[in-house]
C-alpha cells in the first residue's frame, strides 16, 4: 500500500523508515495504551511481523539501486561528467521500474532535489529573565523542506497484516495531528494526508528473482547474502523523552537501494534490540522490498 501526503512545514528529521516506525509505535501507545504497545512489540520479537514501512519517497518514484550505473566511462569528459551525475541519482520513475522488471533496460534520469536542506538559527531563552542574549545562547540546526515546485507529494509504502491494516487510518490521522519527527512543538513535521493506493502491481510482478530495498535495514540470519549494497551507520535517538539518555548505540545498516538476489519476500531484516541501556527501547531493522530482476 502506498500512503501519500503533502508536507506543510519543514522537517528536522529525514523521513526514513526507522523514524516512521518509531512514530507509529508512539501513536499506538497514545491511542491504545502501553499494554497494547508491548503486545505489538512482542509480535515483532516473536518474528510475526505485523507491518513494515519504507522511507518516504517523491510521488511515484522508487529507490535507485546502489550499484547503477555500473559501467565505467572513459574518454569524453562530457560523458564522464554525465555519468557522475547519474551516480548521484536517488530515484527512478515507477514506469521505468515496471519496464525493467518486465525485461527492458533501466532508464536513469537526473532529478531535482526532493528535500532542500537549510541551516536555521535559534536562540535559547533565559528562564530567569525571559530574554535572549546570554553568551553562547545562539545555535543552529538543520531543517529539510519539501521541493513543492518540482513535486506534488511524498509517499511511503506499507505492508501490514489484516489487524493492523484496519488500525492504520486511525494511526495516520493521529500522526497528522501531531506531526512527524523532532521539532513538532515548534511547528515542524506537519503534513496533510491525501490518499492511499493499494498498489496491486507489487503482487502482480512475475518471475522476480531479487529484491530492491526501500529503506536501510539490518539483515537477519535467514536473509539472502548475495547482492549489491552500500553500508551506512545510523546514530539513532530515543523519542518522546522516554529516557534521560537519548542516544542509541551506533547501528551498521545496509542502505536504501540495496539489491539482494533471491526469491521475492515482502520484507527482510529484523527488530534491533540491545541498542540502549533501557531494554524496552528497540529500533526497526526491517527493510521494505520491491520485486527486482537480477542481472550479473
Amino acid at each position: 500500500m502506498q500512503i501519500k501526503f503533502i508536507p506543510e512545514a519543514g522537517f528536522c528529521t529525514p523521513l526514513r523508515a526507522d523514524v516512521l516506525f518509531g512514530q507509529i509505535l508512539w501513536q499506538v501507545r497514545y491511542l491504545w495504551g502501553e499494554e497494547e504497545l508491548y503486545r505489538l512489540l512482542e509480535q515483532f520479537r516473536a518474528g510475526n511481523v505485523p507491518f513494515v514501512v519504507s522511507d518516504a519517497m517523491p510521488e511515484d518514484y522508487l529507490p535507485k539501486p546502489v550499484h547503477l550505473p555500473a559501467e565505467r566511462v572513459e574518454g569524453d569528459l562530457n560523458e564522464v561528467a554525465a555519468r557522475k551525475k547519474l551516480k548521484k541519482v536517488e530515484w527512478i520513475k515507477l514506469q521505468d521500474y515496471l519496464a525493467y522488471v518486465a525485461g527492458n533496460e533501466l532508464n536513469l534520469n537526473v532529478l531535482e532535489p526532493v528535500l532542500v536542506e537549510t541551516e536555521e538559527m535559534h536562540n535559547t531563552i533565559n528562564r530567569l529573565t525571559g530574554t535572549t542574549g546570554t553568551e553562547g545562547s545562539l545555535y543552529s540546526s538543520e531543517a529539510y523542506y519539501f521541493n513543492h515546485q518540482c513535486y506534488e507529494y511524498l509517499s511511503f509504502y506499507l505492508r501490514s497484516n489484516a489487524e493492523w491494516l484496519d488500525r492504520f487510518p486511525e494511526i495516520l490521522d493521529s500522526l497528522e495531528l501531531t506531526g512527524l519527527g523532532k521539532g513538532k512543538a515548534r511547528g515542524y513535521g506537519q503534513f496533510h494526508l491525501i490518499g492511499w493506493d493499494n498498489c496491486e502491481w507489487l503482487d502482480e510482478i512475475e518471475g522476480a528473482d531479487a529484491m530492491l530495498l526501500g529503506n536501510a535495514f539490518v539483515p537477519s540470519a535467514s536473509d539472502p547474502v548475495e547482492g549489491y549494497w552500500r553500508v551506512e551507520t545510523k546514530f539513532g535517538r530515543t523519542g518522546e523523552n522516554i529516557s534521560s539518555f537519548p542516544f542509541k548505540k551506533p547501528m551498521t545498516m545496509l542502505a536504501r537501494g540495496t539489491v539482494l538476489k533471491g526469491s521475492y519476500r515482502p520484507y527482510v531484516g529484523k527488530l534491533l534490540t540491545d541498542i540502549h541501556h533501557d531494554p524496552r527501547i528497540v529500533h526497526s531493522g526491517y527493510g521494505f522490498t520491491f520485486p527486482w530482476r537480477w542481472v550479473d
